[in-house]
Formats: structure tokens, C-alpha cells, sequence
């Protein structure tokens, strides 16, 4: 949105500065004020567009502040405007071919990644070569050419719709209702809940420290829905589990609805680990009358004390506020961080002060250590090799790895006591349940996973076993 604004500020004041600056138009007699300063602008500009794509890693960069760059590129080509001159950079854009594309040029944007992305996905190819990328490339020019010729051009400059207002507001309204319909029926369609397939599940279960050895009829869940399943409880935060303020970046779901009369309470605290975390402890608290509060903070473990940057900052202490307000029995929280490039798995600086500080105020500490990751999503590794027609054997070779490449040798977090006189800590380690013999393999990682819900995981006290 701020790009399109800046687009049209620059619009805005353009007349003006064409003024001061003594612009002239190509068919115009006179010739313009400082045409030797505006044929190297414009260069300046085009050569700073062309370097965009050279220099800077728009994959994971863009959106964001470094549109700047582009932006300014273009607004430079914009300013110069007409040079006057024969090597100025207008004597390029000013060719049949250079007007070409900047007719069809809004089309051009929108249809040329969609294009490219329905290649990729039809051949299976992460990057398109010369030949692909020419007809990748051919076939956008001509889809735009026709979209300006046949819908935009028409539309945006039909005299009948703007004779009358409410004609201009009318085909607005469809647009939008077009976009907005097709867009949400397509959304429905992807995240629907789809019945599982017989056939598909008929296997039996495994135990979690085997690994399949032969290829299952479907893989399930199927990657596209894994978006829709994170995990949180089913109500907002109501009655006397609300907090006080919002914290930016901070949800807050709770299990029971506002009017419960529970047992007890736990509360979440940390970022997207700890927040894994909130479906395994739901039976026990259904079972026992026990409100669960997640109040996590992604990207953010719960570690007060330590320095953190602008997007943090305040939510340990926001998170104090809170649970002086509510008193639970109870926080689930992560206690080591692992790194997907090696087993560098570090305990967060501040976590001895936050088990200190929980633990003072009588509440008992659950502390979970973080589980391996990967550079790549394992899943959807697995997945892939599965549905080219590779075995679960070649699945694992492909995506899995020893605990020993992802995991500390011993839990950095092992030392962490709890305050004299306080709540008590209890450490929970799931290696054992998520790397089954030493190895992670990701073709059994529905099994395992779920098997963390109910089987006995290692575990180790600093006193007693918690109040609940």
C-alpha cells in the first residue's frame, strides 16, 4: 500500500516540479532545463532496477523496507523524465518495444508469477531454464497484451461508465465481489475438512521406534492442510482470564469459557515450541476441571532478564503482570533452543531467571527441551520422496537425521533448580519419543508425535512431582 501511495504522492507533486525544473515534453519545440543531468539520472535509475535482482535476495527480503530501493529506481526514471538528448536513457524508453511493455506493464506484473508458479509445480522444476523460461516468459506477454487489450484498456477508459457515477461504483462493487467470491470458495475448498480415506489409514498403527518399510497408500496429513492445524484452545480470552492490555504479536485462548469455576489454571509462556505443546496436556486437564491459557509469543521464549530487540521487547514482563493477576498452578514453557544447521542447541539466556523467578512466586514450572529442527520443512522433504513413488526407507535417508546432528549430547537446560520454598520444576526431555533410537526419521513422525500425548516421556524433579 505505501508503495502505491508513494507512486502517487510522486504523481502529486510531479507537476510542480516539472515546472521548476523546466521539463518539456518529446514532441514539444523547446528543449528541456538540465538535459545533461537527466539522461545519467534516468541511467542511474534503470541500472538500480536492473541491480535489484542481481544484488539483493528479494526472496527473503521483499516484502519490506528494501522496496525502498526499487521504488526510488523507478521514481529517478520518472523524474528525469525527457532528457533531450540522443544517449539519454528516454531515447531507450522511447522505442516501440520499451512503449510495449510499458502499456502492458500492470498485467505483466500480475500475471507473470502465477504463470511461472503453475510451470514450476507442472515440471517439478525449482528454477526454469533458458527454453522454459522464454515460454514461461512468452506466454505472460501475450496473457497480458490481451488482458489490456480486452479488459483493462476498455474498462478504464469506457466513457459510459464514467458518464455516471454510480456505473464507476457499480463495476467496482463486481470487481471485488468477483475477487472476493472466487478467492473464499477457493480457500474453502483447500481447507475443508475431508473425510479420511479407509484405504488410506488401514494399516496399523506402529510403535514409535519403528520406522515403515513399506510405502503407505497415502500420506497423511496431507502437506496443504498442515497451515490450518496449529494448535491453540478453542476460546478467546474471557471473564477473569482476559488480560488486562494487549500485547502486540500476543494471542490469548483459553480452554474453559469465562464462567468456569476451575481447579486450577496453566498458563503457556514462550514462543511457537511451548505453544506445540498446548494439545498434550488437554486431557489431564479436562480430567482433572483445569484451565489452560496460552499466552505465547512466537519467535520469543519466556526469559526475563535477558536483552532483546524492538519486537520483544515488554512481553516478559507482560507476561509477569499476567500471571499475577490470574495466580495459576501451573507454566508450560520451553527451556532450550535447538538450531537447524547443527546440534548448537543453547539454553536462552534469562531462562535461569525466569525458573527462579516462577518458581518464588509458588508456581510450578513444566519445562519442556526444544525439539530438533531442520533447515528444510522434514514433512513436506518426506512427503515429496513418498509421492514421487519413494519408499519410507528412502524418506528417511533423504530427510531424517541421527539425534546426534540435531540435539545437544545432554540438555543444556539440565542445571535449572527451583527457588527455596517455591513452586517446584519438573524437566521434560521427548527425545527419546521424537528420535526413537537415536534417529529422527520423518516418515514416522505422525506416530511419534502423537504417542507424546501419552506416553511417559523423560522426565527429572527438583523436588516433588507438581501440585497437579
Amino acid at each position: 500500500m505505501w508503495e502505491f501511495a508513494a507512486g502517487s504522492l510522486l504523481a502529486l507533486t510531479l507537476p510542480p516540479l516539472d515546472r521548476i525544473s523546466g521539463a518539456q515534453r518529446p514532441e514539444d519545440a523547446q528543449r528541456p532545463r538540465f538535459g545533461t543531468a537527466r539522461a545519467p539520472l534516468g541511467w542511474a535509475g534503470i541500472a538500480s532496477l536492473l541491480a535489484v535482482g542481481v544484488l539483493v535476495d528479494v526472496s527473503s527480503l521483499f516484502p519490506g523496507w528494501i522496496a525502498l530501493w526499487p521504488l526510488a529506481a523507478a521514481g529517478a526514471v520518472v523524474v528525469a523524465g525527457h532528457s533531450g538528448r540522443r544517449w539519454g536513457a528516454d531515447a531507450l524508453l522511447s522505442t516501440r518495444p520499451a512503449a510495449f511493455v510499458g502499456d502492458i506493464s500492470y498485467a505483466l506484473y500480475l500475471v507473470h508469477w502465477p504463470l511461472l508458479v503453475m510451470w514450476s509445480h507442472h515440471s517439478g522444476q525449482e528454477r526454469a531454464g533458458p527454453l522454459d523460461g522464454l515460454a514461461v516468459l512468452t506466454a505472460s506477454v501475450s496473457l497480458a497484451w490481451a488482458l489490456t487489450r480486452l479488459v483493462d484498456a476498455p474498462i478504464r477508459r469506457s466513457a459510459w461508465l464514467e458518464a455516471r457515477p454510480w456505473r464507476s461504483l457499480t463495476a467496482i462493487a463486481l470487481s471485488v465481489a468477483l475477487v472476493a467470491g472466487t478467492a473464499g470458495a477457493w480457500s474453502r475448498s483447500l481447507t475443508r475438512e475431508v473425510e479420511p480415506d479407509p484405504a488410506a489409514t488401514a494399516s496399523p498403527a506402529l510403535p514409535t521406534d519403528e520406522v515403515p518399510s513399506e510405502t503407505p497408500p497415502e500420506v497423511l496429513p496431507r502437506g496443504w492442510e498442515l497451515n490450518a492445524q496449529w494448535p491453540a484452545p478453542p476460546e478467546d480470552c474471557s471473564g477473569p482470564w482476559e488480560p488486562a492490555t494487549e500485547f502486540r504479536h500476543v494471542p490469548c485462548d483459553q480452554l474453559l469459557p469465562d464462567d468456569a469455576e476451575p481447579a486450577g489454571v496453566v498458563v503457556v509462556l514462550g514462543g511457537s515450541h511451548a505453544r506445540q505443546y498446548v494439545p498434550a496436556p488437554l486431557p489431564w486437564a479436562e480430567e482433572h476441571d483445569l484451565q489452560i491459557v496460552n499466552l505465547h509469543m512466537d519467535g520469543r521464549d519466556f526469559a526475563p532478564g535477558s536483552v532483546r530487540g524492538e519486537y520483544c521487547d515488554g512481553y516478559d514482563e507482560y507476561a509477569l503482570e499476567y500471571l499475577d493477576a490470574v495466580r495459576p498452578e501451573v507454566v508450560l514453557t520451553t527451556s532450550t533452543r535447538t538450531s537447524p544447521e547443527g546440534p548448537e542447541e543453547t539454553m536462552p539466556e534469562g531462562m535461569g531467571n525466569a525458573v527462579e523467578i516462577l518458581t518464588a512466586r509458588g508456581i510450578d514450572v513444566i519445562s519442556v527441551r526444544d525439539n530438533p529442527r531442520w533447515e528444510e520443512n522434514a514433512y513436506s522433504c518426506a512427503e515429496a520422496v513418498i509421492t514421487e513413488g519413494g519408499t519410507p526407507e528412502e524418506a528417511d535417508a533423504a530427510c531424517g537425521a541421527d539425534a546426534a546432528e540435531k540435539l545437544a549430547p545432554e540438555s543444556p537446560a539440565a542445571g535449572l533448580v527451583a527457588a527455596e520454598g517455591g513452586g517446584t520444576l519438573t524437566s521434560l526431555d521427548f527425545s527419546p519419543l521424537i528420535c526413537p533410537d537415536g534417529r529422527r526419521s520423518p516418515s514416522s513422525a505422525t506416530a511419534t508425535c502423537t504417542s507424546t500425548t501419552t506416553t511417559s516421556p523423560s522426565a527429572s524433579s527438583s523436588r516433588s512431582s507438581p501440585r497437579r
